[in-house]
């Protein structure tokens, strides 16, 4: 990772850092039926951070 943020910063790129976080009400208003965060808000998950 180091690597290519590396080459984006060297040819003029900007490099972006988000960070995502969901509150207790967050995590209850996933539906069953979303097939991305569904799997995480059933046991709370938190993303790694880099």
């Amino acid at each position: 990772m180091e690597g290519a943020i590396a080459d984006v910063r060297a040819s003029g790129g900007t490099i972006a850092y988000v960070r995502v976080g969901f509150t207790e009400a967050d995590w209850d208003a996933i539906p069953a039926t979303n097939k991305s965060f569904a799997p995480m808000a059933q046991h709370r998950l938190q993303l790694p951070r880099w």
